[in-house]
Order: C-alpha cells, then structure tokens, then sequence
C-alpha cells in the first residue's frame, strides 16, 4: 500500500482505495471470505500513515489479502463482514519523515504502532468458525540491543491454517547515504561506485531469521508443533519478504541472508512433518511471481511461493478460490481494481 509515500502521495491513496473498492465489488459474486495484507501499509511508519491506513481498510465490506490476496470458500458460507489481517514490512518498521525533514526515531518501534493500529483485528477474526493465536507480547532482541514486538498470528478457518510472520529486520538503512528508516535492499545500483556498500549489503539483508526467545522462528516452530495434524486441510505462510527471488534479483539482499533461509527451511522440515503446507505468499519486490519457495529442498519439493505486486504500481489484486471439496487451491488469479 505504502500509504503516506512521499512521491504522489494522493495517487498512492488512490490505488489503495481502487483496489478496496474493487474487492469490494467482488464480494458477493466470489463469496470472499477474508483478506490479508502482506506489508508495506505505510510508507515510513508514521503516526498518520498508520490511521489513514486502517481507515482505508475498515472500508472492506468482506473477508480477503492486499499487497492483496484474496480467499474464497464454497458459496454455502453466508457473513456480514469481511475481516482483514496486515502482516508487517520493511517500511513499517521505522518512523520517520519522508518528505524531506529530519525527523526519525531513535530505534524502531513501527511493531508497537502496527499492533495498536490493528488491536481490534487481532483480538477477534469476526469470522464464523475461525480462531486467532497472536503473539501478544514483547521480547529482548539481542541482535539490536533493543525491545521487539513480533507482529506473528495463527489464523485458523474451516480446517485450514494461515500464518502472518513478521522476519523484519530491525538493521537501520545505510546512513552514510543518508537513509533513514529500516534496512530496504534498495542499494544495488551503487555496488559499482561505494565498495563500502557492497560490503555492507553482504552483512545486512532485509529479512531475519529472529532465533531467539520471543522472535519469529521460535514461534513458527512452536506453532507448527501445535497443529492438529488429524483436522489441518493446508498451511499457507504469509510474510513481507520472499524466500526466494527470480534469478535477476539478488537474494541475500532483498530477502534472508543463505543461512537463515536454511534455518526457516529447517524448522519447516522438521516441524511441518505430516502437514499439508502450500507454501507461502509475500510481497516486497512489487512485482507478481510464481515459483517455489526452496528451490533445492528435497523434502520440500512442492513448497510454492507467490508474490503479490503492490498497489504501488497499480490497484493490484490476487484473487485465490478453493476447492473444499479437494481441499486444495483451485485457482490464483491476477486482478487489477482498473483496466489497464
């Protein structure tokens, strides 16, 4: 979504609202059930961006996915009100302001803004059948000397699990270029004149592991322990950044460095054994992508991946339908709330 970007910020607004207004419009004909964001909602994290943000979203009249993603059940299910479940990125980690001034906050604390934000979304789905486990509590980051609030959640529907992860590293943007905010990934076109920088991006990715006790991989761990392997139809994964990337997009840049990626694909292995896990959807690259998500992982050889393009670019949509009957996605379908 990137609400508040600096750059044509009412148009940004716009394409957001287009594409709301377009699931909006989809809601009886494909009998969307929910919608989950995968990152990015503001774009520096700051107070405003935040409340024009959820005003922005309270307007689903449903249930879906934004950067977007949306899911559909059989046409049996009737409901009132469609819920929607953010999941944090890269660019709501860290205020700051975007437009040229010098504010920036000391240590990012864009976790403890989102949870507030989306209070009322984790405390009840407002969705019949379904239950919420949110990670409602704090953490010691050693990584940062610094206090985290991983936003993760287990959202539980109709014997299907999906889980929002939030892998954001909290490294600060390469200030020497004057960078604010969390690390972005966005420094490769200067490899070829600051070898610093190209030393610094081998050091420090957009994405971490977070294995320690509290953080991200400790609770993938934990919930994937806990599921009911009798009941569990499928697994879907949702998180800001992919695991992997297309061949022409550094991955250790703009994703996790090789050794928490394998750390990730460990625990899956380990702990998603005797479940049917899809794969995972993200966001990040603003670009739409289907491959798999570990591509030489011989015991996860069908464990997809599928990337969203953001409302950035254009009021983008990913329409998904499931067939219950199968227990599998039927469908995924690229939607835009305009023709292009």
């Amino acid at each position: 979504m990137h609400v508040g970007q600096a750059a044509e910020p009412d148009y940004i607004i716009w394409l957001s609202q287009v594409a709301i207004d377009k699931i909006n419009s989809l809601i009886e004909k494909e009998d969307i059930r929910f919608v989950i964001i995968t990152g990015d909602i503001t774009d520096s994290g700051m107070p405003f961006q935040w409340a024009k943000a959820k005003s922005l979203l309270d307007q689903l009249k449903v249930r879906v996915v934004i950067s977007f993603f949306l899911l559909l059940f059989s046409k049996s299910f009737q409901q009132s009100k469609v819920p929607y479940f953010p999941v944090m990125g890269n660019h709501d980690i860290w205020s700051y302001n975007n437009t040229g001034g010098s504010y920036e906050e000391p240590y990012p604390t864009g976790d403890a803004k989102f949870a507030k934000t989306f209070a009322d979304r984790f405390a009840f789905p407002n969705l019949t059948g379904a239950s919420i486990v949110y990670n409602n509590k704090t953490c010691y980051n050693p990584n940062h000397n610094i206090t985290s609030w991983f936003q993760n959640w287990v959202l539980s529907y109709n014997g299907w699990v999906f889980m929002g992860l939030d892998w954001t590293s909290r490294t600060h943007a390469f200030t020497p270029l004057g960078y604010k905010g969390a690390w972005p990934g966005i420094l490769s076109l200067s490899l070829s004149f600051f070898s610093l920088i190209f030393i610094s991006i081998l050091f420090f990715s957009g994405a971490s592991s977070q294995n320690f006790p509290g953080g991200t991989l400790p609770w993938l761990q934990e919930q994937l322990k806990a599921l009911p392997r009798a009941t569990t139809k499928q697994v879907i994964l949702f998180q800001h950044h992919p695991l992997a990337m297309p061949f022409f997009i550094p991955e250790a840049i703009y994703s996790f460095p090789p050794s928490d990626k394998d750390a990730i694909r460990q625990v899956i292995e380990d702990y998603g054994n005797g479940l049917n896990i899809w794969g995972v959807v993200a966001g990040h690259l603003h670009i739409w992508f289907s491959g798999m998500g570990f591509s030489a992982s011989p015991n996860l050889p069908n464990f997809r991946q599928w990337l969203t393009e953001a409302t950035k670019l254009g009021s983008s949509i990913t329409l998904v339908n499931v067939d219950q009957s199968t227990n599998q996605i039927a469908r995924i379908s690229k939607l835009y709330g305009l023709d292009y």
